[in-house]
């Protein structure tokens, strides 16, 4: 009896009670956290295509995520990824200062994604129209991210240290990915662009990770497909864009 009564005494001397109060703050602060990464992902996967009106969406959302108290995994992926998009929407635009703006976000959302990598695993888990949890994001995404960035270095600058690393992210995405069908899709890439390189002619054809916005909804895109047409007229850009679905059930 005593010895009882000592052990519920020590558990709650004034450092014990202090320690498990911080922790239970920690605990609840992270479930606000998580649930504020969730509510942003929900938004974000909801932003339509026009790209006008994106591209505002995209911006106002960043200033959000920009504005947060604390980063996490989770908020340096979103950020990222928003960075990702607004760069698909500068680059090729005949603006000067939104062209400087497309490798301004590039460069953010490789600072961001290997920020978020810089740690321990993470997840935003969303709800799709269904009701049912799906994953927004993870670690693996994030290296695959950082995979095509990467690439895109090489694509612009034939430097073969870019292609390697490149190759290495990708590596790295498939460990990371306990989903087998997702895993096939990201080999899928991989292998594709493994191909086209050793063809010696990526500008012909090349094949990026879609956005999660596009990933995530009905009409899905595992990746897009860029090849060169070689007659008629080209789109702008010099690319004909192909969404491809590819992931093995």
């Amino acid at each position: 009896m005593e010895k009882i009564e000592s052990e519920i005494y020590k558990n709650n001397e004034p450092e014990n009670f202090s320690g498990n109060v911080a922790v239970l703050e920690r605990e609840e602060g992270a479930e606000k956290t998580e649930k504020k990464m969730a509510a942003l992902a929900e938004e974000y996967l909801s932003f339509n295509n026009n790209e006008t009106r994106l591209e505002k969406d995209l911006n106002d959302m960043l200033e959000k995520v920009n504005s947060l108290e604390e980063t996490s995994p989770p908020s340096d992926f979103l950020k990222g990824q928003l960075c990702l998009e607004l760069y698909d929407i500068y680059k090729n635009s005949d603006k000067k200062e939104k062209s400087i703006l497309a490798n301004d976000f590039l460069e953010q959302a490789n600072e961001s994604f290997l920020e978020s990598i810089n740690g321990d695993d993470f997840e935003i888990t969303v709800k799709n129209k269904e009701g049912k949890e799906i994953i927004f994001a993870s670690k693996s995404h994030a290296l695959a991210y950082l995979g095509d960035i990467t690439a895109k270095d090489f694509y612009e600058n034939g430097n073969g240290a870019d292609w390697n690393k490149s190759l290495e992210y990708y590596k790295k995405a498939i460990e990371a990915e306990p989903d087998e069908g997702k895993k096939h899709e990201l080999k899928v890439i991989m292998d594709i662009r493994k191909i086209t390189h050793y063809l010696g002619d990526e500008n012909k054809f090349k094949v990026w990770k879609t956005s999660r916005r596009i990933d995530l909804r009905g009409r899905t895109a595992d990746f897009s497909l860029k090849y060169a047409s070689t007659c008629g007229k080209k789109k702008k850009g010099g690319a004909t864009p192909l969404f491809c679905v590819w992931t093995k059930r």
